[in-house]
């Protein structure tokens, strides 16, 4: 059910710049996020790869803090999460901003959000801002178990993503985090006392397939996050969308690392988005 009603109903708080959980000082008005593996070093105006958060002044603020791009209820299982409350139903939230740019996106719309960023930026936006304790309030009116962040890497939403966790604990439901794994270890520790699960997609085993959609990523710091998460006591999952002809070969995805719980998402050549090839 996609509860677009329901986001409309939201808008009720003003919408507050929120200072960027993660971030080092450095020289010259320069600072650095440490949210994400490319850690961007800003000037005043800057904002950083993701789009979602910009320098003011020598501090990073989240643009997309309370900014809910999509909202929707639905089985736990089409995260996919098959090993944690099975037959359980999520809120699926997400926001403006992301750290990757995958060619064949199927949130593209409300992952990237170019748009969207700059009308926060230059304080035009029209956007519902909810609070945490409201999301929270919403999932419950729902009827749901638990809360997903999803669509966009959340690692970019992270203020938001930890103050709505807490709220969530409080009232009894179970958070979940769909990521890239592109993170920090900084970040992984900040969520590790709120977030339950982490369901991470491994978009392939070979570092080529990654610098099309990250050019300074690469799979051994993916796969050095997901262990970390479960180092940490989070539950772990992980994915692999199969795109033909890109990495459905023995190098693409056969060699899956061991000690985590490995679920692919069916091939839908043709009728899945997250089967289209990737573009440079």
């Amino acid at each position: 059910m996609n509860d677009s009603n329901l986001n409309g109903r939201l808008a009720s708080a003003s919408y507050q710049l929120v200072e960027t959980r993660l971030q080092t000082k450095l020289d010259n008005g320069i600072t650095r996020c440490d949210l994400c593996l490319w850690r961007c070093k800003l000037s005043h105006g800057q904002r950083g790869f993701c789009q979602a958060h910009v320098n003011r002044n020598g501090t990073l603020y989240n643009l997309s803090y309370g900014i809910v791009s999509s909202m929707e209820v639905g089985p736990i299982e089409d995260k996919p999460v098959k090993h944690y409350r099975p037959g359980s139903k999520v809120l699926s939230v997400g926001s403006y901003g992301c750290n990757f740019r995958c060619g064949g996106c199927h949130n593209l719309e409300i992952s990237w959000g170019t748009e969207a960023l700059d009308e926060l930026a230059r304080g035009e936006s029209k956007a519902a801002y909810v609070t945490p304790d409201e999301l929270v309030e919403a999932a419950l009116r729902q009827g749901v178990e638990g809360i997903a962040f999803t669509y966009s890497e959340p690692a970019v939403w992270l203020e938001y993503l930890l103050d709505v966790s807490e709220a969530a604990y409080r009232a009894g439901l179970y958070t979940v985090y769909v990521t890239n794994s592109f993170v920090t270890d900084e970040a992984l520790e900040l969520m590790a006392p709120q977030v339950d699960v982490v369901c991470s997609d491994i978009k392939s085993m070979r570092d080529e397939f990654y610098h099309q959609v990250c050019p300074v990523g690469s799979v051994s710091e993916v796969l050095d996050s997901i262990e970390k998460a479960q180092r940490l006591g989070i539950h772990v999952e992980t994915r692999t969308n199969i795109i033909p002809g890109y990495n459905d070969g023995p190098e693409g995805c056969d060699r899956s690392p061991s000690g985590f719980v490995i679920i692919s998402a069916p091939r839908a050549p043709g009728t899945s988005p997250a089967s289209s090839p990737p573009t440079s």
